[in-house]
């Protein structure tokens, strides 16, 4: 988030000097059994949603996401309510040059409903001041203009989207909270709550070991965090940029010869794998990830094709990469076993001989070169 620093403070100034509007919005889509498949469909349901905004010739289409000049966004994985289905969805931090439709009722009307009858308002007077109603699973349900724009971009799926405006003091924080955004800056307080949408990304550990190893391999390249408009742009490195003090990385290394892992080592991978095998070994594996992409969404738009047997399709597909990646990484083990063979005297390993990276463990500031799936799992429930 480091790396985001000024360009958020920067959209921030715009927003106290109103010029633009500040909201995180919360992207939903309904529970599901397969984590890869739901994963998928909220990343073409936030693509589609986008869509809705995309500059035409004579001007831009008039969904909300028209308004979106910035964003940031973070997925977060979790289980949905009972444990039993997989719930993931995305936090954005949104800028826009025009307020977001999001109000599902007239709000001058509604105020006076309130007086009312406080927060428990007849049903059937929330109906007649609805702005408009959509039909989702064979009911008419009051809408917003975001929330039916979100229905369409899921097909129909879900219209589970939440907007909420960011001001200087977030609503429904504690005393303690507020206290210290009023000893804020506007900017700083924006920044902050920016921060609370980055955090998702790294919080594996909230998950059972069990659900990790699915999370490993449901998001084997996969990304958690995404940028938009006028944040694409923003300069640096989330790799090279040196740790802080308090952010140290460590490097863990397999010791063969003694059968176990040894102490972890500071510092990065690139700083023990910077070598010519690994640079060839990389960018063949570039090469391959990008060749499986186009396949992937050749077959995905070519769905209507192969029916109940895309699936089926995709899988296969996703598993010829990974054999290939791994062929690749067996040739790279080989040889720098042959150039390094002198290095394992002692049964001191110099330099680790693989290059497998698993992210949610590297979020968790460790790596494992050399590990296969069987090890990973018994990793995760040790």
């Amino acid at each position: 988030h480091a790396r985001f620093s000024d360009a958020i403070r920067k959209q921030a100034v715009r927003v106290k000097e109103k010029e633009r509007f500040a909201y995180i919005i919360t992207y939903t889509v309904t529970d599901g059994d397969s984590l890869a498949e739901r994963m998928e469909h909220l990343k073409e349901s936030k693509k589609a949603f986008r869509l809705f905004g995309q500059k035409r010739i004579d001007g831009r289409s008039k969904g909300e996401a028209s308004k979106f000049r910035a964003a940031i966004s973070a997925v977060e994985i979790k289980r949905g309510e009972g444990g039993k289905k997989w719930h993931p969805h995305s936090h954005d931090l949104v800028f826009t040059d025009k307020p977001i439709d999001y109000h599902v009722y007239d709000q001058k009307r509604k105020k006076r409903l309130e007086r009312r009858y406080g927060s428990n308002i007849p049903r059937r007077f929330l109906d007649r001041i609805a702005l408009r109603s959509v039909s989702f699973r064979g009911e008419s349900v009051p809408a917003s203009k975001v929330s039916a724009e979100w229905l369409r971009a899921t097909g129909g799926d879900s219209m589970s989207i939440s907007v909420e405006p960011i001001h200087h003091v977030p609503a429904n924080c504690s005393e303690k909270k507020k206290a210290q955004y009023m000893a804020m800056s506007f900017e700083d307080s924006v920044f902050r709550q920016a921060n609370e949408i980055l955090k998702y990304p790294l919080k594996p550990s909230d998950n059972v070991p069990a659900d990790m190893i699915t999370i490993i391999t449901d998001t084997f390249n996969k990304r958690f965090v995404a940028t938009y408009g006028e944040f694409r742009g923003v300069p640096g490195d989330d790799y090279n940029d040196p740790a802080a003090n308090d952010e140290e990385t460590f490097v863990l290394t397999y010791d063969r010869e003694k059968g176990c892992y040894g102490e972890p080592v500071p510092g990065t991978v690139r700083d023990l794998l910077e070598d010519e095998e690994i640079t060839k070994t990389r960018s063949e594996v570039g090469r391959l990830l990008g060749d499986y992409r186009r396949r992937r969404k050749h077959l995905v738009e070519q769905r209507n094709h192969y029916g109940d047997s895309l699936s089926v399709v995709l899988d296969n597909l996703k598993q010829q990469f990974r054999n290939r990646v791994n062929q690749l990484y067996t040739l790279y083990r080989q040889s720098i076993s042959y150039k390094n063979r002198s290095t394992y005297e002692g049964g001191i390993v110099c330099k680790p001989n693989c290059d497998k990276y698993h992210a949610p463990l590297a979020l968790n500031g460790v790596y494992v070169p050399g590990i296969n799936y069987r090890d990973l799992v018994s990793l995760a429930w040790s």
